[in-house]
């Protein structure tokens, strides 16, 4: 049985927002990273810039970054709240509305909502949604939800995949399975196939233990490379039907 993680999906948070063109993508993506707090990289993630036509951009963000850029601000704010008696934030929380107030002060309109910070970018003469997730190590979590789009499956098939390869992935080392996080990486579990330890966020490494010990993360690419990379000890074409089988009963 395949494991449906569920993933965040993307939405527009104002009305007026405009979709807009692969060839746009590059554009959007541009005119929010000058806005951007110095030495905050975004990270583009998803099919914008794949599809014709986009109706939002998602990107990632170091959220260790972020952090570390607010960090007198988050202390003073912490320090605020424990005097206060008032419910304490993670410094993680507290920098997700302190970037969201950022972009306001830079003349951006924006909004929170889960990890997500929303931002207006102007394209032109029109309006664009970047969706900012905070991700910890963005760098090699941004791998794995940047598909190859020739194929007949979406991203988030891939991530289900990943997440049944995982769970019948058993050795002596990890007896009872591994588990796997599209936004935290792989990890083992425990006697109760709960999450346990982090094994690791690296492509590479990852790719390596779920697959095959030569793989790379060139075979993560989308779901048709990730059956292919799969060891060729295993009826790959039953597996393949039995995961469309799988899709169809999650999509009902």
């Amino acid at each position: 049985m395949f494991i449906k993680e569920i993933l965040l999906e993307g939405g527009n948070v104002w009305p007026d927002i405009t979709p807009f063109k692969k060839e746009q993508a590059d554009i959007v993506l541009a005119n929010l990273q000058k806005a951007m707090p110095k030495g905050i990289r975004l990270i583009k993630v998803g099919s914008a810039g794949h599809k014709p036509i986009s109706g939002d951009m998602d990107v990632m963000v170091d959220e260790n970054d972020i952090v570390k850029y607010f960090k007198t601000q988050i202390d003073k704010i912490t320090k605020e709240l424990k005097t206060s008696g008032k419910k304490q934030l993670s410094p993680t929380q507290i920098a997700r509305s302190l970037l969201k107030q950022y972009f306001e002060k830079k003349g951006f309109q924006s909004a929170q909502s889960g990890i997500n910070v929303h931002v207006r970018v102007p394209v032109g003469k029109t309006i664009a949604q970047v969706d900012i997730m905070f991700v910890e190590d963005a760098n090699n979590v941004s791998v794995f939800h940047q598909h190859d789009y020739n194929s007949e499956f979406k991203g988030k098939h891939k991530h289900m995949l990943l997440s049944s390869i995982a769970k019948e992935t058993k050795s002596k080392k990890y007896p009872y399975g591994l588990m796997w996080s599209a936004f935290q990486g792989l990890f083992s579990r425990d006697k109760a196939g709960k999450k346990d330890q982090l094994i690791s966020r690296n492509p590479d490494i990852v790719a390596k233990l779920l697959l095959n010990p030569k793989a790379s993360r060139k075979d993560l690419a989308n779901v048709e490379a990730v059956m292919r990379a799969l060891p060729n000890t295993l009826d790959k074409e039953e597996k393949m039907k039995a995961f469309k089988a799988d899709l169809a009963k999650e999509e009902k």
